[in-house]
C-alpha cells in the first residue's frame, strides 16, 4: 500500500536517543578520519611532502583540533583567520 505521495509504506524502526549519538558520533569520527586521510594523500601526492612532514602536518592538525574542542578558538574564529591571514575563503570557491 502506498501513501498520499505514492511511496510504499514501509516498517519505520524506532531509535533511541542514545543510539541516535552513538551514530552521530561514529559519523563525525568516520568524517574526521576521512579528511585527515585525503589531506594527507593530497600533500603526499600533489606538494610531495614526504612522512616526516605529514606527521608534523597531523600533529599540527590534532592540535588545532584539540583548540577547538577545548573551546580556545570556534570555527568561525578559524574560517576568519584563514580567510583575512591567507586570503582565501571556502564559502566562495
Amino acid at each position: 500500500m502506498n501513501n498520499k505521495y505514492g511511496i510504499p509504506k514501509v516498517k519505520v524502526s524506532r531509535i533511541s536517543a542514545g543510539d541516535l549519538l552513538r551514530i552521530r558520533e561514529e559519523e563525525a569520527q568516520r568524517a574526521f578520519a576521512q579528511q585527515l586521510y585525503l589531506s594527507i594523500i593530497v600533500l603526499h601526492d600533489k606538494f610531495d611532502y614526504d612522512k616526516g612532514d605529514l606527521k608534523k602536518y597531523l600533529s599540527e592538525m590534532l592540535k588545532q583540533y584539540d583548540s577547538m574542542d577545548k573551546n580556545f578558538c570556534s570555527m568561525d574564529d578559524v574560517v576568519e583567520t584563514v580567510k583575512s591571514e591567507i586570503g582565501i575563503d571556502l564559502r566562495t570557491i
